[in-house]
């Protein structure tokens, strides 16, 4: 866990005492904990680090977790220097994330999904078996890029019939009176 909290704070660019400063402790108390100096480093420590650094608190304590830095990478794409402006966090971070080297919370998770109005990340959709599964945000793109052809499809539909139209129209003549 030790090494964990070095590897955000370097990440987010911070020295020991501006992390310290930060949870109103003094420098020598967070040293410490990063240092692993202290037996046991306060579980409420720990879960304020993880809500303030947008990561994981079960891989901070050094449990395994599933990887997800692909949902975020997928939204982000090579554009870090961007996205680290508009989520206002640092490059370094999020490319850590991306890479898989840092479990992000779900509340970096969130903030990613309402900056970049990605909706939701699944949705619970029927696979070909009949069998409940999971829909990512590339399914929910590709589903959006169907629905687009679709709509330029029915368009180009529309106005191959309208043109129909008008050339019978022309065809019968005036009408009515």
């Amino acid at each position: 866990m030790e090494k964990k909290f070095k590897k955000i704070r370097e990440l987010y660019g911070q020295s020991k005492n501006d992390v310290a400063k930060g949870f109103d402790m003094p420098q020598t108390s967070y040293a410490n904990y990063e240092a692993g100096s202290t037996q046991k480093v306060p579980d409420d420590f720990t879960k304020k680090f993880a809500y303030r650094y947008m990561v994981n608190e079960a891989w901070l304590m050094g449990d395994e977790v599933p990887d997800r830095s692909s949902s975020i990478s997928r939204v982000i794409g090579h554009r870090l220097a961007e996205a680290a402006e508009r989520l206002r966090l640092p490059e370094a971070f999020l490319k850590a994330v991306c890479a898989g080297e840092v479990a992000h919370s779900d509340e970096l998770h969130k903030l990613v999904s309402l900056t970049y109005g990605v909706a939701k990340q699944y949705i619970a959709a029927i696979d070909e078996n009949g069998k409940q599964k999971e829909l990512t945000t590339e399914d929910l793109l590709e589903v959006i890029q169907e629905k687009d052809k679709t709509i330029k499809n029915l368009n180009a539909h529309i106005n191959s019939l309208n043109a129909h139209i008008t050339r019978l129209e022309k065809q019968l003549g005036p009408t009515g009176s």
